[in-house]
């Protein structure tokens, strides 16, 4: 059992690093994507990656007016996306 615990904490941790990088090396493109109203250009996997980026970063109103411009069904279909319109929504406390 103990193995089973170390190679899922490593499994763990290397996800970790990976998504890390895949945010260093592409959020930048993303958040600029968002910014020009690009958003409906990119994928499902990079619009939630840019608009969580956006929201780490501070960004709600950014992330919220996104959201609004994307078509409707497909923010209701996607879990993840009304997720982070509840997010870029929520009363800043």
């Amino acid at each position: 059992m103990r193995d089973l615990s170390s190679a899922l904490r490593a499994t763990s941790h290397a996800r970790d690093l990976c998504l890390s990088l895949r945010r260093a090396h592409r959020g930048e493109r993303l958040l600029a994507c968002l910014r020009d109203g690009a958003a409906s250009t990119l994928t499902t996997d990079d619009l939630h990656l840019a608009l969580g980026l956006a929201l780490a970063a501070g960004e709600r109103v950014l992330a919220r007016e996104t959201l609004e411009a994307l078509p409707p069904a497909r923010v209701l279909e996607d879990s993840v996306l009304l997720t982070l319109r509840d997010a870029a929504c929520a009363p800043v406390r």
